[in-house]
């Protein structure tokens, strides 16, 4: 049989058939069209579970699920492939000689590779086969037992002179595989295959079997032709006659994709059509190549383009549309305004802005102009028509078009009529510039309402429609509402003021008045004079159009045509993708004829549309089904076109969400879902997100229902929630294990917390002690220590008395012996003065001193406490000029400098110790050594931290630099020495400066007076609120009455210091004092007038060389070294 087909193909492949264009049908874009990216298709795969895959020209793979294109941008592969094929859920590529399978969102796997050397040319699939070639073979693999058969296209070369034969399209018809190449059809012959000498060396594009009416389409250059295989012998069909690039089926026709086009082949008919599609670009396939076409078994085809994707939908052609150049809608006809239906035929009354016409309903419309000029509207009165127009009514012979003479009121032919109503008295009723009026032609008595009954409140008014009905009186419509009038009274309705201006009124079998507004629509009861709202398919659409038939109520809007029943209740919705396009309903363009099958007519933005009622009436538009387009975990796609080949696991606490698809998608459809057989809930939007999900299996279903409780056919999911080792019986056993140890554990820390705490606590008691201790040990040495210096103080006082005494005596005897008795008195009072007075002024400041009667003084002093301590103190002279040597000093603190020196002696020193002390005099200076065995010095370079009238050690090296001597300390574990040096006294200078400090010193001592006293003022204000953070420059010169510049002057005259600078250090001093007294870094910074304690440590460590904390731990080390 295979041989008598191919025996007629010689024949078959050398005619053709040109096909007529009579197509109007719409063809559908994607979304993205609308946002300006066209997707130029190279093959078109359906979706295993539907939906569409998308291969384009640059490589890129993306799914369709009638809403989203997936992914955004990008491609599904993490590759790019030139040629590719979808089939059994996975896309099948190649590179080289290696064959590779990979399913959405996952890595490609190899599959099977050739032998080395060979490079794979074509790959496809057919009949559950996948099959590739190269030069020299063809192979074929069975997806499901994974076998790889080969046959070899060597025998293909020996009838042809091609340099290398191209398989374009291979087909499994009958278990026999038939070739499309580029030099004829071959037919598998065991493992190779056999030229058809009858194909020739045509080129053949592609090969299409219909199981279903076994029948073989070959795609030529020359358009497709039809081949029967049970009658090879059948005369043969072609469909085209131009280069055939895809092919598919419907139930009743054949699908042929080609450089010029799309052609369908009608099988019943047996005629070809060219479909071109109608209305603006983006819904025509005008100059467009067809690459591929896809049937998606709901009743629609996808076609794939050079300029986009396009879906047609077989249920539009319920649908029958005209062009403009047929029914008057457009250049030559004008643009049309209102649809009549005829009384007595199925013909209709088309108003345009050119004029009246008429048109008979036929296959192919006609239209009629019966009248030139403008016309606002029209009624038919018995056979004539009465038209509205600006300057007056016009009667014409509806059959004709010939203007009648009439006997119509002079008013009413010289008036702008806008509005024309006749009802069953057949009144003639109409509005002029809003003007109400009625005519009783057979009477033929006018009345004249006026236009006083238009609420004031809404003026400027205007009015938009007239119904006449037979209950309901006079409907009249305007802009802001329905006025209704009944018994010659007009009444405003109005509730029916929120739905806006009223478009068209209707009346329905019960003599219901229905309204459509600009925002909504309502129903007028006859019995109850209630208003009752009807339900949109959105509540933002926009109602165009109102058309009775019976129990049912057709109304178009700018989302399609809507079918009510007698209830107001939402039957049927269509609407784009079914042969209807968005917004394209014009206002008031809508009828139904009078003819025995009624047919609904409507004006469109693109011509007239004619529909069937009863076919809509009776066939539901395709349910569709739902798709999971996209399943993530976390936001991380798992599967994209469907769902996932195996059971999800999600883990405990993430998020699973679902991308839900239609196809075809509408407007109309409302997605529900349920999970768990828990109950269906309606999803708002496309996508659904679970989160906080218990451990366990669910299954989530979804379908779609349309407004009539339609739904569509279900789809489920399932996955599973792993449950987490936390939440497992072991788990929960091990966590109350867990649980009572750490409540046991917790009381004995507790436990054990209390005890360290109260041993803390004694250890702080302890401590407190011990310093309190410390302090008053330290206060009664402090207290020794001042008792000392002052008794060191007394002796040198009556020292110094005893040699001023001394000098008197001999001034006197000197005066005496002089021979001036008279003066003695006056003089010796005035010496005096001079002596007491020098005396006061040079204590404590810079002079000359006799070292050794000064230290001898002092000696004797401690010699009490070397003697209990059962030390012996040596004092020596080097030489005799020791004795006297008077040495320079800057201030008089040598008494501070010896008793600091005993001091440390006594505190070092062991019983039966000798400590030596040699004075000598060298030329420049005069020495003092101090050789002692005691206990080792402290680091006197070390700077000291305290009183400056302590008897601490480390305060010697201050002592001696304010006395303008030099001290040099050697230390070590057997023994200490220490070296004092002053600079020796030159007798010049020391009689001129007594001589200067004579002259002036009634002077000085007066003006010192003066300025110490108002130092003390000073100091007495900064002891009193240095503790105020505020307290400073401004505060003290307001309280000594001067200015901040005269005050700083001052200030700095008499102390050499700033004022900052002497307040900072007497704070620090202060503080010091405190932290000695065991007080808290804290408080002491905010009780000596610092903000903030880490400035005050800041500034303490600059001062002292040490932190707050550090001065706390070390202060009593030299206490304890020295003790």
């Amino acid at each position: 049989m295979f041989r008598l087909i191919l025996l007629v193909l010689s024949v078959v492949l050398s005619h053709g058939v040109r096909a007529q264009d009579t197509s109007t049908s719409v063809f559908y874009p994607l979304p993205t069209h609308a946002e300006g990216k066209g997707i130029a298709a190279k093959h078109l795969f359906p979706g295993q579970e539907g939906g569409l895959w998308i291969h384009d020209v640059h490589g890129q793979v993306r799914f369709f699920d009638g809403e989203h294109l997936l992914p955004r941008s990008g491609s599904v592969l993490d590759y790019q492939a030139k040629q590719l094929v979808f089939s059994a859920g996975a896309f099948w590529t190649f590179a080289d000689n290696e064959v590779f399978k990979t399913f959405p969102n996952q890595e490609r796997k190899g599959v099977f590779s050739l032998t080395p050397g060979n490079v794979i040319r074509k790959i496809g699939a057919s009949g559950g086969f996948l099959w590739v070639s190269d030069d020299r073979h063809f192979y074929t693999y069975d997806m499901q037992s994974e076998e790889l058969r080969s046959y070899s296209l060597m025998p293909l070369y020996q009838h042809n002179q091609s340099s290398r034969i191209q398989i374009n399209d291979a087909r499994l018809v009958r278990s026999k595989w038939v070739l499309a190449t580029n030099s004829g059809v071959y037919l598998s012959e065991e493992e190779q295959f056999t030229h058809v000498v009858s194909s020739g060396k045509q080129h053949i594009e592609t090969i299409y079997f219909s199981e279903q009416r076994n029948q073989l389409l070959i795609g030529t250059l020359k358009g497709a032709v039809i081949i029967n295989i049970d009658d090879p012998q059948q005369e043969e069909r072609w469909i085209g006659d131009t280069h055939v690039l895809a092919i598919t089926e419907s139930a009743d026709e054949y699908w042929i994709g080609t450089e010029n086009g799309l052609f369908v082949y009608s099988i019943a008919q047996q005629q070809t059509r060219k479909y071109t599609g109608v209305g603006r670009d983006e819904y025509t396939l005008s100059g467009n190549k067809v690459y591929s076409l896809v049937n998606d078994h709901t009743g629609g085809i996808w076609i794939g383009t050079n300029r986009g994707v396009h879906y047609i939908s077989l249920f539009a052609r319920n649908f029958e549309r005209y062009a403009d150049s047929s029914t008057g809608n457009g250049r030559e006809g004008g643009s049309l305004q209102v649809i009549v239906p005829q009384r007595d035929n199925d013909d209709f009354w088309l108003i345009t802005n050119l004029g009246v016409y008429r048109l008979i309903s036929d296959k192919v419309p006609q239209r009629i102009q019966l009248y030139s000029g403008q016309v606002n509207d029209l009624v038919e009165l018995d056979s004539q028509l009465i038209l509205a127009t600006p300057h007056g009514l016009v009667c014409i012979n509806k059959l004709t078009g010939q203007v009648l003479q009439n006997a119509l009121p002079p008013a009413l032919k010289g008036k702008a009529v806008q509005q024309l109503e006749l009802d069953e008295q057949k009144t003639l009723w109409g509005v002029s510039d809003n003007d109400l009026w009625s005519y009783d032609v057979s009477r033929q008595h006018l009345k004249e309402y006026g236009r006083q009954w238009l609420i004031e409140a809404y003026l400027p008014a205007q009015v938009t429609d007239l119904l006449a009905t037979l209950t309901q009186g006079i409907v009249i419509g305007t802009d802001h509402g329905i006025y209704r009038l009944r018994r010659g009274n007009i009444q405003f309705v109005k509730d029916s003021e929120r739905y806006g201006q009223v478009i068209d009124i209707e009346t329905d079998y019960q003599d219901g008045v229905w309204v459509a507004g600009t925002y909504g629509v309502f129903r007028l009861s006859p019995d109850t004079e209630s208003l009752t709202p009807v339900s949109l398919v959105d509540l933002n659409i926009g109602p165009r159009c109102l058309v009775a038939q019976g129990p049912y109520m057709w109304l178009t809007s700018s989302a399609g045509l809507s079918l009510y029943n007698s209830q107001q209740q939402l039957k049927k919705h269509f609407s784009a993708p079914f042969g209807l396009i968005m917004n394209e309903f014009v206002s008031r363009q809508c009828a139904l004829d009078n003819s025995l099958a009624p047919a609904l007519i409507f004006g469109s933005k693109y011509g007239l549309i004619r529909a069937r009622s009863s076919q809509l009436l009776d066939q539901d538009i395709p349910s569709g089904k739902v798709l999971f387009s996209r399943v993530s975990i976390d936001n991380q796609t798992l599967a994209t076109g469907g769902r996932p080949p195996h059971l999800v696991p999600v883990r405990y606490g993430d998020s699973v969400s679902f991308l839900f698809g239609t196809m075809p998608q509408s407007n109309s459809r409302q997605v529900e879902y349920q999970i768990n057989q828990e109950g269906w809930h309606a999803l708002q939007g496309s996508q659904l997100t679970l989160d906080h999900l218990m451990p366990g299996t669910y299954t989530i279903t979804v379908r779609s229902r349309l407004p009539h409780d339609r739904v569509s056919a279900e789809n489920a999911l399932q996955f599973i929630v792993n449950e987490p080792w936390y939440l497992t019986w072991w788990a929960k056993l091990a966590g109350m294990v867990v649980v009572l140890l750490l409540l046991s554990t917790l009381i004995w820390w507790r436990s054990r917390l209390m005890m360290r705490a109260n041993k803390h606590l004694k250890a702080q008691v302890a401590l407190k002690t011990d310093q309190l201790r410390h302090q008053s040990r330290i206060l009664l040495t402090n207290n020794q220590q001042l008792r000392k210096q002052l008794q060191i103080r007394k002796m040198l006082q009556t020292q110094k008395n005893k040699e001023l005494e001394a000098r008197l005596v001999s001034a006197s005897e000197a005066l005496l012996q002089s021979g001036e008795p008279q003066g003695l008195k006056t003089t010796l009072q005035r010496r005096i003065r001079q002596e007491f007075a020098c005396l006061d002024q040079t204590e404590g400041h810079q002079g000359v001193v006799v070292l050794y009667p000064l230290l001898d003084t002092v000696l004797q002093g401690w010699q009490e406490e070397f003697d209990k301590a059962g030390i012996q103190v040596e004092l020596r002279t080097e030489n005799a000029a020791a004795r006297t040597s008077q040495i320079q000093i800057t201030e008089d603190n040598l008494d501070m400098v010896f008793n600091t020196l005993f001091a440390s002696l006594l505190r070092r020193g062991y019983c039966h110790q000798t400590v030596v002390l040699s004075l000598e005099q060298t030329a420049v200076e005069v020495l003092l050594r101090v050789i002692d065995y005691g206990q080792r010095l402290p680091d006197l370079q070390r700077r000291y931290i305290g009183d400056e009238k302590d008897l601490n050690v480390l305060n010697l090296p201050s002592l001696m630099d304010r006395s303008g001597g030099c001290l040099h300390c050697f230390s070590s574990e057997e023994r200490n020495f220490l070296e004092f040096s002053w600079s020796l006294a030159v007798d010049l200078e020391l009689a001129r400066d007594q001589m200067h400090k004579s002259t002036q010193c009634e002077t000085a001592t007066r003006s010192d007076l003066c300025q110490q006293e108002w130092l003390d003022n000073v100091t007495c204000l900064i002891e009193r609120y240095f503790r105020d953070p505020d307290f400073g420059t401004t505060v003290i010169a307001n309280c000594l009455y001067t200015s901040e510049r005269s005050f700083q002057r001052r200030f700095k005259q008499a102390t050499g210091r700033t004022f900052k600078e002497y307040l900072t250090e007497f704070r620090l001093e202060h503080a010091c004092r405190q932290l000695l007294s065991g007080h808290k870094v804290s408080e002491v910074a905010f009780d000596c007038g610092f903000n903030d304690p880490s400035y005050f440590s800041q500034r303490f460590r600059t001062y002292f060389g040490v932190s707050p904390t550090q001065f706390v731990e070390t202060h009593s080390e030299p206490l304890s070294s020295d003790d």
